[in-house]
């Protein structure tokens, strides 16, 4: 039972009692005017009693159902709304993890590009370095081929160039 149900119980027995203490003031009011008008009061007096007790039961009864209809139109539209949030959160949840899934494929794609890269600055590296070994080797080997150093061979062939621009 929740709070909305009780306080309507709660007024409903107020809303009884006020009834039932209203309705015997005014008996007794009633009664002392009817004894001095009347000799038989009493009987009327029980009969508007009990007249008034079953009015306050079936107005308590009314008023509980009431409050009972009340209390299952506001549940069903609270449940509406609980099941309305949880599929937002649900909806919310799905696109975050797929956010979350799509970060994940482009870091990984983003570390495989980089050791890729990472490889390939490597392998030229490597191989920049077997050129200059292999160049340094072919320089020596002209070197000792022609018996003049590198020094030598260039001017020899600035000589050339000189004398074939003179022609």
């Amino acid at each position: 039972m929740d709070t909305l149900e009780i306080i309507l119980i709660i007024l409903a027995v107020i809303f009884a009692v006020l009834n039932i203490v209203s309705f015997r003031f005014g008996i007794s009011y009633r009664k002392k005017i009817a004894e001095a008008e009347f000799g038989s009061a009493e009987e009327k007096a029980k009969s508007i009693v009990e007249e008034a007790r079953k009015n306050a039961k079936a107005k308590a009864r009314e008023i509980t159902l009431e409050a009972k209809e009340e209390n299952q139109k506001l549940r069903s539209v609270l449940d509406a709304e609980i099941k309305d949030r949880r599929r937002e959160l649900s909806i919310q949840e799905k696109r975050i993890n797929q956010k979350e899934e799509n970060l994940d494929r482009k870091t990984e794609a983003l570390e495989k590009k980089d050791q890729s890269l990472n490889q390939k600055i490597k392998d030229y590296d490597r191989k920049s370095a077997e050129l200059e070994e292999i160049k340094k080797k072919q320089v020596s080997e002209l070197e000792r081929i022609s018996g003049m150093s590198q020094q030598e061979a260039k001017s020899i062939l600035i000589q050339d160039l000189e004398q074939e621009s003179r022609h």
